[in-house]
């Protein structure tokens, strides 16, 4: 988009790749400074870069700050035509990006005990959450960046606090709802708040200030999205998914129930609708986990048959993984199919 240039320098912060500078030959050095999204795949000019023209020096990210420092630039000022006399640069280049961040609820459906009115943190005790990010595994296409300032911790809270699994966060496109912006991969706590990687803090995006629709999926639960762009400015925006009186995109994109709003669970393969029988179903593949061959087997572990998120994948008995897919579908019919609500 911008023509060729090589030994720019490059640096990455949360979601977003930055490029600067470089030298396309013939002496024709480059100031700009661009912004790769590989949410959306496509390079924006964010301005000039600060300090000189340069080329061939370091560029590193620490935390929310990038920094390009040294390489070396021409005698000449811009882009002197045949200058080959070339200088060291000794400087130190830092660029702070706009962030905003978001203050979001949720309930999943699965893991959700209605005396309580919290879901259940089994995984947690039992020492299952993964540190990696699972949802690549899955088959999730976009990457759900990272902060080197808040390093991938399992939280220690063992009250309404307490971790229950890790959960997608995307901020989308507020006139073109179906195009992700961004996306963080972050915690989710037992009483439905949604924290960054430190297990306290709003999720923070590397986006510019401005309005944004908010969806929220899980590795084997139907996502959901809000009815309408949610505005991000100074502050951390809000969103309660929680609450049956924030609208949703779509038709009966949650279940409520008793005052509550939670995501229908069950989407075992992760393709954005629930089945019970045919072709793809979610059901087989809870028989498959367990061997295939006896149905009263169970197995323990993070997988994504584990329907209630107990640490357990359970065909049949008490607390097993079928029954709730049969539910969400309408429990008479089992050929219906329930579809997530996303564009």
């Amino acid at each position: 988009p911008f023509g060729g240039r090589r030994n720019g320098q490059a640096f990455a912060i949360g979601n977003l790749a930055y490029l600067g500078g470089g030298w396309a030959g013939s002496g024709s050095y480059q100031k700009r400074f661009d912004v790769y999204n590989p949410a959306t795949n496509t390079w924006t000019l964010v301005g000039d870069l600060g300090g000189l023209y340069r080329h061939n020096g370091a560029g590193f990210s620490i935390g929310e700050k990038g920094f390009i420092c040294g390489g070396r630039r021409s005698m000449g000022w811009g882009n002197p035509p045949g200058s080959s006399q070339f200088y060291t640069i000794n400087d130190l280049w830092e660029f702070d990006p706009t962030t905003i961040e978001l203050d979001a609820r949720v309930m999943l459906d699965g893991p959700f005990d209605s005396d309580m009115e919290l879901m259940n943190d089994d995984l947690r005790a039992a020492g299952l959450l993964p540190l990696r990010d699972p949802y690549a595994l899955n088959g999730y296409p976009f990457p759900g960046g990272s902060y080197s300032d808040r390093p991938t911790v399992i939280p220690a809270a063992v009250d309404e606090n307490a971790v229950v699994d890790r959960i997608v966060i995307e901020l989308r496109n507020a006139t073109d709802p179906a195009q992700v912006l961004a996306t963080r991969h972050v915690w989710l706590q037992r009483d439905g708040d949604i924290v960054d990687m430190d297990g306290s803090s709003p999720v923070r995006f590397t986006l510019a200030q401005g309005s944004y629709h908010v969806a929220v999926r899980h590795r084997n639960h139907l996502g959901m999205m809000s009815a309408a762009p949610i505005g991000f400015g100074p502050a951390p925006a809000n969103i309660d998914l929680s609450s049956p009186a924030t609208t949703t995109y779509g038709s009966d994109a949650r279940k409520i129930d008793a005052g509550v709003a939670r995501a229908w669970c069950g989407d075992v393969t992760f393709n954005g609708r629930t089945k019970y029988v045919g072709t793809g179903n979610d059901r087989d593949p809870i028989l498959m986990r367990i061997g295939g061959a006896v149905p009263t087997n169970t197995v323990e572990g993070y997988f994504p048959e584990d329907v209630n998120l107990d640490g357990q994948v359970r065909y049949n008995g008490a607390a097993n993984d079928r029954d709730p897919i049969l539910q969400v579908i309408g429990g008479a019919v089992p050929t219906n199919v329930r579809l997530e609500q996303l564009p």
